[in-house]
């Protein structure tokens, strides 16, 4: 498995506009045909509690927003990057080779968003940041294929830094330092499944919330093995949706 560096959300604090340089991802939403057996997982693995918010649902750690559950037709973990300028950012998607699947729009109350999908058809929020600044600072990896182009794409529309890491992974750097991943699907390892996004949970002891996961009625596709950055493991939800729970070192 190919090192992975990660950044942890900060407990009670939120952050502001400043402490965003361009490209960081800071909001993931989850797209699941069945937000109700998503709530009932989620919230029996890791705590969280839900406000409903009607057709969506923000999930939170205490008091602290998290991550939200969208009932929608896909299944994956959707990121969302920050931009100081939406407008701009999602007009550099289609001359790039990507796809702009929602044209930018203000949400109330919260900031710009726009909704895009880079050239291997990957789907990504471009958000500015107005009164909603995110739930922290999480850390992502793109899983993709032919990334020397998937890297050149981003790089134009967040002005990501691209730096090599290993054979097959390569950190993302904006305002000098790593705020994402992208990992090389080879197609020995990855053969059938689709580029996707995958999400770090930091948790207190990985072992004990795979083995609950199972009880929950997910899945454990990977681990719990070490790693450089923590011990690990590659969960589905019932869904099949994958995301990663790591205890740091």
């Amino acid at each position: 498995m190919a090192q992975h560096y990660w950044v942890l959300s900060v407990p009670g604090e939120k952050l502001s506009l400043m402490e965003f340089s361009e490209g960081t991802p800071c909001w993931v939403q989850l797209l699941t045909p069945d937000a109700a057996a998503a709530k009932r997982f989620y919230g029996g693995l890791f705590g969280w509690t839900f406000d409903e918010r009607g057709a969506w649902t923000m999930c939170l750690d205490g008091t602290r927003p998290v991550a939200q559950i969208t009932q929608a037709p896909g299944e994956a973990w959707e990121v969302y990057l920050t931009t100081p300028d939406v407008v701009a950012a999602a007009a550099r998607v289609p001359a790039l080779g990507g796809t702009l699947l929602e044209e930018p729009f203000d949400v109330p109350g919260h900031g710009h968003y726009a909704r895009a999908a880079d050239p291997a058809g990957t789907p990504f929020v471009l958000w500015q940041p107005r009164e909603f600044t995110g739930g922290g600072v999480h850390w992502l990896d793109l899983n993709t294929r032919d990334g020397e182009r998937i890297d050149a794409f981003y790089a134009a529309v967040l002005s990501y830094d691209p730096h090599p890491a290993t054979g097959d992974y390569t950190l993302w750097h904006s305002g000098g330092r790593p705020v994402a991943g992208r990992l090389e699907m080879n197609d020995a390892e990855w053969a059938g499944v689709p580029e996707h996004w995958m999400t770090y949970f930091a948790v207190a002891d990985v072992d004990s919330v795979a083995s609950l996961a199972e009880d929950l009625g997910g899945t454990v596709g990977h681990g719990p093995v070490a790693s450089p950055q923590g011990r690990l493991a590659i969960i589905g939800d019932p869904t099949g949706i994958p995301f990663t729970a790591i205890t740091p070192t």
